[in-house]
Protein backbone atom coordinates (compact mmCIF):
# COMPACT_ATOMS: atom_id res chain seq x y z
CA UNK A 1 0.00 0.00 0.00
CA UNK A 2 2.76 2.68 0.68
CA UNK A 3 4.69 1.43 -2.73
CA UNK A 4 1.46 2.43 -4.14
CA UNK A 5 0.91 6.08 -2.74
CA UNK A 6 4.20 6.63 -3.11
CA UNK A 7 4.03 5.97 -6.87
CA UNK A 8 1.09 7.73 -7.19
CA UNK A 9 2.89 10.85 -5.29
CA UNK A 10 5.29 10.85 -7.96
CA UNK A 11 3.07 10.08 -10.94
CA UNK A 12 1.36 13.11 -9.33
CA UNK A 13 4.58 15.32 -9.45
CA UNK A 14 5.62 14.32 -12.99
CA UNK A 15 2.26 15.39 -14.28
CA UNK A 16 2.33 18.94 -12.46
CA UNK A 17 6.00 19.32 -13.69
CA UNK A 18 5.97 18.16 -17.49
CA UNK A 19 3.00 21.29 -17.82
CA UNK A 20 -0.47 19.48 -18.55
CA UNK A 21 -2.06 21.07 -15.20
CA UNK A 22 -1.41 24.50 -15.23
CA UNK A 23 -0.37 26.56 -12.36
CA UNK A 24 -2.54 27.37 -9.80
CA UNK A 25 -2.88 31.12 -10.18
CA UNK A 26 -4.74 34.09 -9.01
CA UNK A 27 -6.66 34.50 -12.08
CA UNK A 28 -8.10 30.50 -11.67
CA UNK A 29 -9.62 31.64 -8.31
CA UNK A 30 -12.98 32.88 -8.80
CA UNK A 31 -13.62 36.72 -8.06
CA UNK A 32 -16.14 35.88 -5.71
CA UNK A 33 -13.23 34.34 -3.52
CA UNK A 34 -10.28 36.96 -3.97
CA UNK A 35 -10.09 40.82 -4.28
CA UNK A 36 -7.80 42.69 -5.67
CA UNK A 37 -6.41 42.16 -9.51
CA UNK A 38 -2.58 41.18 -8.55
CA UNK A 39 -1.13 37.89 -10.22
CA UNK A 40 0.77 36.33 -7.52
CA UNK A 41 -0.39 35.07 -3.71
CA UNK A 42 1.00 36.61 -0.89
CA UNK A 43 2.14 34.17 1.74
CA UNK A 44 1.58 34.59 5.33
CA UNK A 45 3.76 32.96 8.42
CA UNK A 46 2.84 32.84 12.06
CA UNK A 47 -0.63 33.82 13.69
CA UNK A 48 -2.20 36.84 13.09
CA UNK A 49 -3.92 38.79 16.32
CA UNK A 50 -6.97 40.57 15.37
CA UNK A 51 -6.70 44.52 15.83
CA UNK A 52 -3.25 44.19 15.32
CA UNK A 53 -1.33 45.23 11.87
CA UNK A 54 0.12 43.55 9.42
CA UNK A 55 4.15 43.85 8.31
CA UNK A 56 6.43 42.02 6.21
CA UNK A 57 9.69 39.85 7.50
CA UNK A 58 12.79 39.55 5.67
CA UNK A 59 11.57 37.15 3.13
CA UNK A 60 8.33 38.82 2.13
CA UNK A 61 5.86 37.05 4.27
CA UNK A 62 2.92 38.65 6.16
CA UNK A 63 3.33 38.70 9.51
CA UNK A 64 2.08 39.99 13.04
CA UNK A 65 3.32 43.64 13.98
CA UNK A 66 2.64 42.54 17.23
CA UNK A 67 1.12 45.73 18.33
CA UNK A 68 -2.03 47.53 17.22
CA UNK A 69 -1.88 49.55 13.99
CA UNK A 70 -1.68 54.00 14.72
CA UNK A 71 -4.07 56.07 15.31
CA UNK A 72 -3.02 59.32 12.61
CA UNK A 73 -4.94 61.94 14.36
CA UNK A 74 -6.28 64.97 12.23
CA UNK A 75 -4.54 68.25 12.70
CA UNK A 76 -6.26 70.33 15.52
CA UNK A 77 -6.78 73.77 16.00
CA UNK A 78 -6.59 76.51 13.08
CA UNK A 79 -5.04 76.76 9.64
CA UNK A 80 -0.72 77.76 9.96
CA UNK A 81 -0.92 77.14 13.95
CA UNK A 82 1.38 74.76 15.39
CA UNK A 83 0.64 71.61 16.66
CA UNK A 84 1.51 70.09 19.98
CA UNK A 85 0.38 67.06 21.10
CA UNK A 86 -2.44 66.88 23.34
CA UNK A 87 -2.12 63.42 25.06
CA UNK A 88 -5.16 62.46 23.08
CA UNK A 89 -4.26 63.94 19.88
CA UNK A 90 -3.32 67.34 18.20
CA UNK A 91 -4.02 70.70 19.13
CA UNK A 92 -3.08 73.99 17.95
CA UNK A 93 -0.78 76.32 19.49
CA UNK A 94 -2.73 79.28 20.15
CA UNK A 95 -0.88 82.75 19.28
CA UNK A 96 1.41 80.33 16.29
CA UNK A 97 -0.48 81.98 13.39
CA UNK A 98 1.31 83.27 10.72
CA UNK A 99 4.10 86.35 10.54
CA UNK A 100 2.35 89.47 10.57
CA UNK A 101 2.73 91.81 7.51
CA UNK A 102 2.01 94.94 9.51
CA UNK A 103 3.28 96.90 12.62
CA UNK A 104 7.33 96.07 11.43
CA UNK A 105 9.61 99.06 11.79
CA UNK A 106 12.92 98.77 10.43
CA UNK A 107 15.64 100.12 12.03
CA UNK A 108 19.57 101.55 10.73
CA UNK A 109 19.14 99.97 7.29
CA UNK A 110 19.34 102.20 4.87
CA UNK A 111 23.13 101.35 3.76
CA UNK A 112 24.55 97.59 4.34
CA UNK A 113 21.66 96.21 4.38
CA UNK A 114 18.71 94.65 2.30
CA UNK A 115 14.92 93.52 3.38
CA UNK A 116 11.84 92.76 1.64
CA UNK A 117 9.07 94.60 2.15
CA UNK A 118 7.36 92.48 4.77
CA UNK A 119 4.30 91.84 2.62
CA UNK A 120 4.35 88.56 2.71
CA UNK A 121 4.13 85.98 5.58
CA UNK A 122 8.36 85.28 5.13
CA UNK A 123 10.38 87.76 6.27
CA UNK A 124 14.12 88.10 5.69
CA UNK A 125 17.22 90.62 6.56
CA UNK A 126 20.33 90.61 4.83
CA UNK A 127 23.12 92.33 6.82
CA UNK A 128 26.15 93.67 4.70
CA UNK A 129 29.41 93.54 6.28
CA UNK A 130 30.56 97.21 7.58
CA UNK A 131 34.30 98.08 9.47
CA UNK A 132 32.26 99.67 12.44
CA UNK A 133 29.69 98.29 14.40
CA UNK A 134 26.14 98.55 12.93
CA UNK A 135 22.97 96.12 14.25
CA UNK A 136 20.20 96.20 11.79
CA UNK A 137 16.92 95.33 13.15
CA UNK A 138 12.90 94.73 12.43
CA UNK A 139 10.78 95.96 15.72
CA UNK A 140 7.11 95.85 16.29
CA UNK A 141 5.87 97.67 19.65
CA UNK A 142 5.44 96.16 22.76
CA UNK A 143 1.85 96.87 24.63
CA UNK A 144 3.48 96.96 27.95
CA UNK A 145 7.21 96.80 29.11
CA UNK A 146 6.45 94.56 32.22
CA UNK A 147 4.34 91.82 30.26
CA UNK A 148 5.08 90.61 27.22
CA UNK A 149 6.61 87.20 25.81
CA UNK A 150 8.66 87.60 22.34
CA UNK A 151 9.38 84.48 20.71
CA UNK A 152 11.21 84.08 17.19
CA UNK A 153 13.03 81.12 15.31
CA UNK A 154 15.31 82.58 12.97
CA UNK A 155 17.82 81.11 10.31
CA UNK A 156 20.82 82.95 10.34
CA UNK A 157 23.14 82.16 7.51
CA UNK A 158 26.58 83.11 8.72
CA UNK A 159 29.83 83.09 6.31
CA UNK A 160 31.72 81.56 8.99
CA UNK A 161 33.62 84.40 9.91
CA UNK A 162 33.94 86.14 13.35
CA UNK A 163 31.72 89.18 14.48
CA UNK A 164 28.97 88.52 13.07
CA UNK A 165 26.03 87.90 14.95
CA UNK A 166 22.16 87.59 14.72
CA UNK A 167 19.20 87.37 17.61
CA UNK A 168 16.03 88.93 18.71
CA UNK A 169 16.52 91.94 20.73
CA UNK A 170 14.25 94.73 22.71
CA UNK A 171 14.66 98.72 23.17
CA UNK A 172 13.71 101.98 24.75
CA UNK A 173 14.76 103.97 21.19
CA UNK A 174 18.13 104.46 21.77
CA UNK A 175 19.49 101.75 23.91
CA UNK A 176 19.34 97.67 23.28
CA UNK A 177 19.71 94.00 24.87
CA UNK A 178 19.62 90.91 22.92
CA UNK A 179 19.66 87.39 23.30
CA UNK A 180 22.35 86.87 20.14
CA UNK A 181 23.72 83.79 18.38
CA UNK A 182 27.55 84.55 17.88
CA UNK A 183 29.38 83.55 15.19
CA UNK A 184 32.91 83.20 15.67
CA UNK A 185 34.35 81.86 12.30
CA UNK A 186 33.05 77.94 13.28
CA UNK A 187 31.62 78.44 16.49
CA UNK A 188 28.28 79.64 17.48
CA UNK A 189 28.24 80.67 20.86
CA UNK A 190 25.21 82.32 22.99
CA UNK A 191 25.10 85.37 24.63
CA UNK A 192 23.32 88.55 25.83
CA UNK A 193 24.49 91.52 24.95
CA UNK A 194 23.96 95.14 25.85
CA UNK A 195 24.34 98.07 23.45
CA UNK A 196 24.63 102.05 24.22
CA UNK A 197 22.66 102.46 20.54
CA UNK A 198 22.45 100.30 17.11
CA UNK A 199 26.41 101.90 16.71
CA UNK A 200 27.91 101.24 20.07
CA UNK A 201 28.41 98.02 22.10
CA UNK A 202 28.44 98.39 26.11
CA UNK A 203 28.95 94.21 27.13
CA UNK A 204 28.28 91.08 27.14
CA UNK A 205 26.87 90.17 30.74
CA UNK A 206 25.90 86.43 30.02
CA UNK A 207 27.04 83.64 27.87
CA UNK A 208 29.46 84.26 24.61
CA UNK A 209 32.41 81.58 25.69
CA UNK A 210 31.33 78.61 25.12
CA UNK A 211 29.35 77.07 22.39
CA UNK A 212 26.02 76.46 22.97
CA UNK A 213 24.06 75.64 19.85
CA UNK A 214 24.92 73.92 16.80
CA UNK A 215 23.09 74.44 13.00
CA UNK A 216 22.05 77.50 11.92
CA UNK A 217 18.09 77.75 12.89
CA UNK A 218 17.82 78.67 16.65
CA UNK A 219 14.43 79.26 18.39
CA UNK A 220 15.06 81.82 20.98
CA UNK A 221 12.77 83.90 23.40
CA UNK A 222 12.67 86.50 26.05
CA UNK A 223 9.65 87.35 28.47
CA UNK A 224 8.95 90.17 30.93
CA UNK A 225 7.33 90.15 33.65
CA UNK A 226 6.26 93.03 36.61
CA UNK A 227 9.84 91.38 38.18
CA UNK A 228 11.86 89.47 36.13
CA UNK A 229 13.36 89.64 32.54
CA UNK A 230 14.10 86.03 31.26
CA UNK A 231 16.07 84.73 28.29
CA UNK A 232 15.43 81.29 26.74
CA UNK A 233 16.74 78.97 24.27
CA UNK A 234 14.51 76.35 22.75
CA UNK A 235 16.66 72.00 22.75
CA UNK A 236 15.31 69.15 23.22
CA UNK A 237 11.74 69.56 22.65
CA UNK A 238 11.89 72.73 26.05
CA UNK A 239 12.92 76.30 26.11
CA UNK A 240 15.62 76.27 28.88
CA UNK A 241 16.28 79.57 31.05
CA UNK A 242 19.68 81.16 29.67
CA UNK A 243 19.47 84.20 31.88
CA UNK A 244 17.01 86.06 33.79
CA UNK A 245 17.96 89.93 35.59
CA UNK A 246 15.30 92.38 37.35
CA UNK A 247 13.09 93.82 34.99
CA UNK A 248 14.22 97.62 33.94
CA UNK A 249 17.51 96.53 34.37
CA UNK A 250 19.55 98.95 31.97
CA UNK A 251 16.27 99.71 29.87
CA UNK A 252 12.55 100.49 29.65
CA UNK A 253 12.10 98.54 26.74
CA UNK A 254 9.31 100.02 24.22
CA UNK A 255 9.61 97.67 21.18
CA UNK A 256 10.85 94.18 20.17
CA UNK A 257 12.31 92.87 16.84
CA UNK A 258 15.14 90.78 15.47
CA UNK A 259 18.48 91.36 13.54
CA UNK A 260 21.48 91.44 13.78
CA UNK A 261 25.22 92.62 13.00
CA UNK A 262 28.54 92.01 10.91
CA UNK A 263 32.09 93.50 11.68
CA UNK A 264 33.90 91.45 9.49
CA UNK A 265 35.71 93.98 7.42
CA UNK A 266 34.89 91.97 3.94
CA UNK A 267 32.16 93.50 1.78
CA UNK A 268 31.77 89.85 0.82
CA UNK A 269 30.77 88.56 4.30
CA UNK A 270 27.02 88.84 4.43
CA UNK A 271 24.69 87.89 7.32
CA UNK A 272 21.30 86.62 6.35
CA UNK A 273 18.37 86.37 8.86
CA UNK A 274 15.62 84.66 8.17
CA UNK A 275 12.06 85.08 10.52
CA UNK A 276 10.48 81.14 10.66
CA UNK A 277 8.49 82.07 13.06
CA UNK A 278 7.25 85.36 15.33
CA UNK A 279 5.38 85.22 18.47
CA UNK A 280 4.84 88.50 20.42
CA UNK A 281 2.11 88.89 23.16
CA UNK A 282 1.04 90.40 26.23
CA UNK A 283 -0.17 87.66 28.92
Amino acid sequence: MRNTVAILVLFAVSLWASGIFPAIVPALVPAANKSGNSKIFQLESGTATSGHCAEFDANGNTVDSGSVCANLSPPGGSATQWQYNTGSGLGGLVGTSAIPQSGWTVINCSTFCNYNDFSSAFQSLAIGDDSSLNWRLVTQSLASSTSYTMTATLRCTHQAVASQDCGIYISDGTKLEGLEVLDQSTVLKLRVETMNSVTSDKATIHGGTTQWLVGDTATLRIVGDATHRTFYYWASGSFTQFYQENIGTWLTETTGGFGGVSEASSNANWVNVELLYWSLTSP
